[in-house]
């Protein structure tokens, strides 16, 4: 069973809709938001993944997982698309029933678009939204882990910022926007501060799990003077890492597999120690 929560900020917003009678307005919105996130839900859990629950927010809604870059992409672009893919279906679905008869025209029209809005919305490739989501996936193709993670925080961080300005020019009344803007703010920085620890979970599960079956096998070449750390966030997810120590010359001394790596890194505590000192 999928738990549902509610963010305390979200009663806030209901309290406003009820106060200004557009309270059925909003009722619908987050109607159609559990359903988007039912999809990102229902699909994680089709593939086994650990869903914990999904929580109601004054934008909208989000699925939490327990999983931490150690799935395939193509798992983890499905149950991300999954959501917007709902949106697309009630859009259709709203669509027939417009014109077979069975909704009157202003209910349906009000539903397909509330469902074009959070589409739409949900595609800005600002985190947490799933638009964001994509591309740190995308990003993580061609980066290590830690690197895909900064650079799609700073593409995030750019696109709220253009977010800002697009509210500020062209939107500055509308209150919405800007309960929407404070926390995807919030949510931003949050996701700054735990990248971190985001990072050290895809290498804390890496190690305990010793994936290494299926994974597309890459060499990186690396020093012995370089600490061990040095090596962990040069990581890709969904590789399995063989590192190649070489020596002034070029030549290949020795040959570390990621998981002797990773046995060291955490089993013996020397994450700052040098390759030479922890294999030597």
């Amino acid at each position: 069973m999928i738990k549902l929560s509610i963010h305390p900020s979200f009663f806030l917003v209901f309290f406003l809709a009820l106060l200004h009678g557009f309270i059925y307005d909003v009722m619908l919105l987050f109607i159609i938001v559990i359903i988007h996130e039912l999809g990102h839900a229902c699909t994680a859990k089709a593939y086994g993944w650990r869903v914990r629950k999904i929580q109601l927010l004054p934008f909208g809604g989000v699925a939490e997982v327990d999983e931490h870059g150690n799935r395939s992409t193509k798992e983890e672009m499905l149950v991300i698309v999954a959501g917007p893919l709902m949106n697309l279906i009630m859009i259709f679905f709203g669509l027939i029933c417009l014109f077979s008869g069975l909704w009157q025209e202003s209910f349906a029209m009000q539903f397909i678009e509330y469902n074009m809005i959070i589409f739409l919305f949900n595609l800005l490739p600002i985190l947490p939204l799933d638009g964001g989501k994509l591309v740190q996936i995308m990003l993580c193709t061609l980066f290590p882990f830690r690197k895909a993670i900064r650079h799609s925080l700073l593409v995030s961080g750019v696109c709220f910022f253009m977010y800002l300005v697009i509210i500020i020019l062209f939107y500055p009344l509308y209150f919405y926007l800007w309960i929407v803007a404070i926390f995807l703010f919030i949510s931003h920085i949050l996701e700054l501060k735990q990248s971190h620890f985001q990072f050290m979970r895809f290498i804390l599960e890496r190690y305990s799990k010793n994936q290494n079956h299926d994974l597309e096998v890459v060499s990186i070449v690396a020093y012995p003077t370089e600490a061990l750390h040095d090596l962990i966030v040069r990581m890709y997810r969904n590789k399995y890492h063989y590192f190649c120590i070489v020596d002034e010359k070029g030549n290949i001394s020795y040959v570390i597999s990621e998981q002797e790596l990773l046995d060291q890194y955490f089993a013996e505590n020397k994450a700052y120690c040098t390759v030479s000192n922890a294999f030597g």
